[in-house]
């Protein structure tokens, strides 16, 4: 270990430490931000409501649907997760009518229910990760000024 890093990990205190870790979850979630999220963000900024049409019930795509609809005279199909206000997975069938959402400056983007669902949902599975690696650096590195200041202390090192 050369001279700065040590100097780094017997200097990190209680504040340093906590910004450290604030950072790197905002850093890392920034990051880890996936084009679902920013398509999210786009329809629930931007966002028009139409009816979609249930296509398709594919048994093995993890409850996806696939669907239709119709935004600016156009059609679109899309395939993706039922939101409330629709109903459950299990509660649908092939040529019920759903709710979905797109995006009026892309309109072949698009959810089905409500689109702050979708975003929070996005939001948490990106966040927990965030959280999780953000911790563990931290821990890892306290883990390591504790360990340097008891060498210190036993005299193993200056």
């Amino acid at each position: 270990m050369n001279f700065s890093s040590r100097w780094l990990l017997t200097t990190l205190d209680l504040t340093s430490l906590i910004t450290l870790w604030i950072l790197l979850v905002s850093t890392v979630h920034f990051v880890a931000l996936t084009p679902g999220w920013y398509s999210y963000k786009r329809i629930l900024t931007h966002g028009r409501s139409t009816t979609a049409l249930i296509l398709a019930l594919p048994p093995d795509d993890h409850d996806f649907v696939t669907y239709e609809y119709h935004a600016n005279g156009h059609l679109y199909t899309g395939s993706g997760w039922l939101w409330p206000p629709n109903p459950d997975y299990d509660e649908v069938h092939v040529g019920q009518q759903v709710t979905a959402y797109y995006d009026v400056n892309n309109p072949a983007s698009a959810v089905l229910g409500d689109p702050i669902c979708a975003f929070d949902n996005e939001n948490v599975s990106i966040l927990i990760p965030s959280v999780f690696f953000s911790t563990v650096v931290v821990v890892f590195l306290w883990h390591r000024t504790k360990r340097i200041g008891l060498l210190k202390s036993l005299h193993i090192i200056r």
